[in-house]
């Protein structure tokens, strides 16, 4: 299993100005350490300074226009489906979604905690990935509840852009209402209301992930929140996270976690 798909990269650097905007499927959070950075988020342009937080989903095309002498920043990339996972307030879920950027101050322990992630990421270990993760969300719940602005979009591809990301979050969230039963590419682009083929493109550019891969992703992080949570049977837990067959489970399982689902019960309980 890759470590990304838990949790993404980190960078701390001197960020530099961008020739071209470039997009990625991961929720981007850049605290800026020194200095102010400057972006451009389609049609608008915002100034990040010293002490501030920028969260915005990087699906949004953009790039850093300009920066003051000394700027330093700490960038945390985190993957949508873990995002989705966050049980953040609707609003703040939506402005993201949205393609909004969200802006909030930084807390006095903030530099040393995201410095602490990039030095975490930098190790290739899943439990720490794991525990990156679950700080990150909590930091991003801490944000929605304490305060943030969002700065909007311009244009009529912004609107355009947020009409394809709803669409895309309508979907994930049709995905973990049915979890547990068998999916299909028709059946999911039904329920949004358009053609397999251009319903699927969207998903996969707003994600990162093919629908297959979304939703066996979604059905392994279940499965492991069932093992390590209860001490129901492995088997009753793979047809509960909605596998059709023990042995795709299995499969499936050693190859996002590298070992059984017995094995990673047995380590956790020691």
């Amino acid at each position: 299993m890759e470590l990304v798909d838990i949790m993404g990269v980190a960078r701390s650097l001197r960020p530099s100005v961008m020739p071209e905007p470039h997009i990625h499927s991961e929720v981007e959070v850049n605290l800026v350490t020194a200095g102010r950075m400057t972006y451009r988020f389609g049609g608008a342009v915002h100034a990040l300074d010293a002490g501030q937080i920028g969260v915005f989903w990087g699906t949004v095309p953009h790039r850093v226009v300009e920066l003051a002498p000394g700027t330093t920043y700490v960038c945390v990339y985190l993957p949508m489906p873990a995002f989705l996972a966050i049980p953040a307030g609707e609003r703040f879920r939506r402005a993201v979604l949205d393609g909004r950027l969200l802006v909030s101050p930084a807390d006095a322990c903030d530099e040393g905690q995201f410095l602490r992630w990039h030095r975490d990421l930098a190790i290739p270990d899943r439990r720490r990935a794991l525990l990156v993760r679950d700080e990150l969300a909590a930091r991003l719940l801490r944000i929605d509840l304490e305060g943030w602005r969002a700065v909007a979009l311009d244009g009529e591809d912004a609107r355009a852009r947020r009409e394809r990301l709803a669409t895309v979050q309508r979907m994930a969230g049709y995905v973990a209402e049915n979890l547990g039963r068998p999916l299909s590419a028709a059946e999911v682009a039904r329920a949004v209301g358009l053609h397999p083929n251009y319903a699927m493109a969207l998903f996969k550019d707003g994600l990162g992930l093919t629908l297959g891969q979304y939703v066996v992703q979604q059905r392994l992080a279940r499965a492991e929140a069932l093992l390590l949570a209860t001490d129901r049977d492995v088997t009753e837990i793979a047809f509960a996270a909605g596998f059709g067959s023990l042995s795709r489970f299995y499969e499936a399982f050693r190859e996002r976690f590298g070992v059984t689902p017995r094995e990673l019960r047995r380590r956790q309980a020691r």
